[in-house]
Formats: structure tokens, sequence, C-alpha cells
């Protein structure tokens, strides 16, 4: 209390100049038409500005929650989107043809949403770490998206997070297929531009053009098919080969990249053990 006084000992006659200023001025703004319109118009400006920069502070603040709501939402609707599907296969079957076999209403496949918690796309080996682990039903080998593009193959799990191989990353290798005419290749990435794949194995006899879309082909049990890529950038048939050198340009952009969706086919184990069979003997 005492050092507060004596604060307005010392300060007494420049807080009364500072008061008499105030009033001065609010008594000039008040009997003069022309400064009061402008000193008020100047305050809107500035509040508008303040508030302004006040709503795009709690735009970003609120981005996270958003994107996460997004993905979780992405998940919902490719596993409606699934079960849907595999309802429609069902039921476009003959009843009276026991070649095929009546798989259940419930789709083999559904998506479980993670957030990405670390990542890298300016090296040699890039990955991806997710907020999802053994708990969550996580297991190697399976398929990552964001939306309907294709991201990459989980390699490594443990309880709460797991560890994924991008398309940029040289030991990821997707089955792909063009669009336009269904032909299969294998997509890969080699050090250098993170957003440039390369799809091998498309046959010189292939109608190749720039601009068609890459999907998943649907081959393996790791991604469904028809999943976005990328799109035709180059192609190249060198003299004497077989086989086009295409340039692929990648739908998802590593840089931003903050939530995707893990894709669980509950049939891969099945799978993967007879087709595992077939090549031992």
């Amino acid at each position: 209390m005492r050092n507060l006084i004596q604060f307005f000992l010392k300060y007494i006659v420049f807080i009364l100049f500072l008061l008499l200023e105030i009033e001065s001025f609010v008594l000039y703004l008040k009997h003069h038409h022309y400064p009061n319109s402008v000193f008020f118009s100047s305050t809107n400006v500035v509040t508008a500005g303040v508030l302004n920069v006040s709503n795009e502070v709690k735009q970003f603040v609120n981005l996270r929650s958003a994107n996460s709501f997004l993905s979780s939402e992405n998940a919902r609707l490719n596993n409606r989107v699934a079960a849907l599907e595999q309802e429609l296969t069902r039921l476009s079957r003959s009843e009276g043809d026991s070649t095929f076999f009546t798989y259940p209403a419930s789709s083999p496949i559904r998506f479980l949403s993670a957030r990405v918690v670390n990542a890298s796309s300016n090296r040699v080996r890039n990955y991806l770490t997710l907020d999802r682990g053994s708990d969550d039903g996580v297991r190697e080998d399976m398929g990552v998206v964001s939306g309907n593009q294709v991201v990459g193959i989980v390699k490594s799990v443990s309880r709460h997070f797991c560890v994924v191989l991008p398309l940029i990353h040289p030991s990821t290798g997707v089955s792909c297929k063009l669009r336009s005419n269904g032909y299969v290749g294998v997509l890969r990435w080699e050090p250098g531009d993170d957003s440039v794949g390369l799809l091998a194995d498309v046959g010189r006899h292939v109608s190749v053009t720039r601009g068609d879309s890459v999907v998943t082909s649907g081959y393996t049990s790791v991604f469904p098919e028809g999943f976005y890529v990328g799109r035709v950038l180059d192609c190249e048939l060198p003299t004497g080969a077989t086989y086009y050198t295409i340039q692929v340009g990648l739908g998802v952009n590593y840089k931003t990249l903050s939530h995707v969706e893990i894709v669980d086919n509950k049939y891969y184990e099945e799978q993967r053990v007879l087709e595992e069979m077939l090549e031992e003997e």
C-alpha cells in the first residue's frame, strides 16, 4: 500500500496532466462534428481489424479438431460405402447359380481413423507415425488412405502407435492400374521428388495417355480396388524397351497430411496364408 501511495505522489503531476489531456480531447470531439466522425470511423476500422485477426486465430486453433472430425467422418463413410457395395454384390448374384459363394451382407473392409503424430517427406526413407496401435486392432501390412487417396502401408506396430511406409519410400510397392484401360502395373518411388512416383511393368502394347488416373488394382488384400494414387504426368518408351517408363503425380501431399484412415480387410490373413502356400510348392 505504501509503495502504491509513493507511486501516485511521485507521478501525480503526470497523471493529472494525462487526465486533463483526455478530458480535453473528449470535449473537443464532443463539440466538433467532423473530427468526431473521423475518430470513430478510424476506431471502427481498427476494431474490425482486431476482430478479424481474432477470428482467424480461433479458426486456426479449431482446425485440428475439425480435421479430426473430418477424418472420422471419412472413415465412417468409407465403411458405409464398403458395406453397401458388398450388399449390392450379394443381391446381384443369381439365386440359382451355385457357382458363386454368397458373402455375408457385412463388408470385410472397415476403416479406422488415425492422426499423424510424426512424419518425414524429404528423406531417402520417409515414414509416418500414427496414433493407433495393436490395442486398436492395427497390424502390419494394413493399407493407409486419406479420403480416397492412397498414403502407404503399415510397417510396424506397438500397442498405441504404428509406423507407416508411405508411397515415397523405396521399399513401398503398390499394385495399380490405369483407369482408362485397366492395365496393371506396380507403383514405386525413387528418392528425389516427393510428389512423383514411377509406374512400372506396363507393356509397350498398352495405350498410355497423359492425365490418365492411376488407381489401386484390388489385386492385393491391402487396398480395395479404385483408390486414387495419382495421374500420369509423362510416359516414355525407350528404344528397344519392353515396358514404359511412366511418371505419376502422386495425389497425397505428405507435407500437409494430418489425418488418415487405416484399411482393415478381415480376410487378409486367410488370403495371405493361401497365397504363401502356393508359393512354397
